[in-house]
């Protein structure tokens, strides 16, 4: 795991940025992480399209966009999270020139997912989490999530990067329900699920989404639906 805080890509050439909210992640992701064009070099460009291996690490369950996911502790509060959009963009084009850039015979082609979530009735306007999937030149998924970060007076934008074969991933029952994918992200103070909450503990499981978190004043939150 790579964690990138304040949009820190370790990806990149070494440079960290630092910007104040989400849909500016969005941007410098896209920007700095595809360099894509709209069109072909060649007729002979690699594909790199999701497989139905690759699909058993994609959360196919935010594809219904407007569900809404309830989360809940051991004294019966809930946190609702809404999937807003589910856009899933095929044959996109990464360019062999440009900056930091291979040559023209390493352009390719690839499949992307894009998924924004948002938390309900959350008192701070940094209320998503975005996710993006995409394949990369070697071939391999790339999940990156970008979780509410709040220093108390900005929203910032911080996140975590796997890449496959995902390791070290976990078995995990919560509620009687098995989850098998799941890998355990320690945040840092700022990040942040709920009001007046800090998030110690996010458990992600890479084929069913964010299942539960734990907060740093020892709540345990649950996903129940």
């Amino acid at each position: 795991m790579k964690v990138i805080h304040g949009l820190e890509f370790p990806l990149v050439n070494g440079f960290k940025i630092r910007v104040m909210k989400n849909p500016i992640f969005f941007l410098a992701t896209f920007i700095l992480y595809s360099c894509s064009i709209d069109f072909d070099w060649s007729d002979n460009v690699s594909y790199y399209k999701f497989t139905k291996s690759d699909y058993k690490y994609i959360p196919t369950v935010y594809k219904n966009e407007g569900k809404i996911f309830t989360y809940r502790n051991k004294d019966g509060d809930e946190v609702k999270i809404k999937s807003l959009y589910y856009t899933f963009l095929q044959k996109e084009y990464e360019s062999g020139y440009g900056f930091g850039q291979p040559g023209i015979g390493d352009s390719f082609y690839y499949d992307e997912l894009w998924i924004e979530l948002e938390l309900i009735n959350f008192s701070i306007e940094c209320n998503k989490i975005y996710i993006h999937i995409r394949k990369t030149f070697e071939k391999n998924l790339s999940t990156i999530i970008s979780i509410p970060e709040y220093d108390g007076f900005f929203c910032l934008s911080g996140g975590f990067n796997f890449t496959s074969p995902y390791g070290n991933l976990q078995e995990i029952n919560f509620d009687r329900q098995s989850y098998d994918k799941v890998v355990v992200i320690n945040t840092e103070e700022f990040f942040t699920l709920h009001n007046d909450s800090k998030s110690k503990s996010i458990y992600y499981d890479f084929k069913q989404g964010i299942i539960g978190f734990d907060d740093l004043d020892g709540k345990e939150w649950r996903i129940v639906n």
